[in-house]
């Protein structure tokens, strides 16, 4: 069984054989055989696949074969269309449970003809509102990071470290966020401020090496010999194991040593079982 398809001449290849000309037809040929969101964008569906597949072979260790490849594009096209369903609004944890809090923002905000003045009334209103009632430390932070629109520029400036200054940003955020849904329950942040980390993690470059890097660890994992069981320490009893065996063996039961030794059952026992000594029946009195 072929692993994937033979590469036709002329060809860039790129990695486990997987060619470029390969990869545009795997991707044309998942999008026609995806039935179940045909009435999506077919270039859009056909550069999540490409994206996909590209993705998955340089994060394989491995030569993938074609279905497993077909099956990566295949997920994320699926997740890719369920993401824009519920920014449109659309419940998709309950195809009967109708919208979601987003239906609204969607269609109002983005899905509208044209924009109002309102949004900007509105914000401009409350900005002119909360910033005096922020704490001064938190004005200073955000003024920082309005001016210079860089975490790093913006901590040097006020003499911060990186970790201190968005700490304080957050705060900060936190603050606003109560002052304007003061006499509610404050709201969670709007939305992923893409400063506070390098752009170059959201690339699919970053993305390879680390879904590469969590497999090698899994992997290692699954290879890495089980570590013996921590030795426990024996509990000092007093005597020898020999005496303990034998007194055991004239006759006293486990209760009876552990009485007169200070120690609970299951020392004696597990000290008794350690030693080698035979037990006898649990139907016997002593015993």
């Amino acid at each position: 069984m072929r692993v994937h398809p033979a590469p036709a001449a002329g060809t860039t290849e790129l990695r486990h054989g997987y060619t470029l000309s390969q990869v545009n037809a795997l991707s044309v040929f998942t999008v026609r055989r995806q039935l179940f969101h045909q009435a999506g964008d077919f270039d859009h569906r056909v550069e999540i696949a490409w994206h996909a597949i590209i993705e998955h072979i340089y994060a394989s260790d491995g030569p993938p074969a074609v279905h497993e490849v077909i099956r990566a594009a295949f997920h994320a096209i699926t997740a890719d269309v369920r993401r824009t369903q519920q920014f449109h609004g659309r419940n998709t944890h309950d195809r009967y449970a109708g919208t979601t809090a987003g239906f609204e923002r969607y269609w109002w905000y983005v899905g509208r003809p044209t924009s109002g003045p309102e949004d900007g009334v509105v914000e401009r209103v409350a900005l002119a509102q909360i910033w005096p009632r922020l704490r001064p430390l938190h004005q200073q932070v955000l003024a920082a990071l309005a001016a210079h629109d860089d975490y790093g520029r913006a901590a040097d400036s006020l003499g911060k470290s990186r970790k201190t200054f968005t700490t304080q940003v957050g705060r900060a955020r936190q603050e606003f966020l109560a002052l304007w849904h003061e006499g509610e329950t404050p709201s969670g942040p709007w939305g992923c401020d893409r400063r506070a980390s390098p752009s170059e993690r959201h690339s699919i470059t970053y993305r390879t090496i680390r879904l590469r890097e969590r497999a090698r660890a899994a992997a290692g994992q699954r290879d890495k010999v089980p570590r013996p069981a921590p030795r426990t320490r024996k509990a000092d009893l007093g005597i020898t194991d020999d005496e303990l065996i034998r007194r055991y063996d004239s006759g006293e039961s486990i209760r009876q040593i552990a009485a007169s030794l200070g120690h609970s059952y299951s020392v004696i026992h597990r000290r008794l079982h350690a030693a080698g000594a035979q037990f006898r029946s649990t139907g016997y009195p002593a015993h």
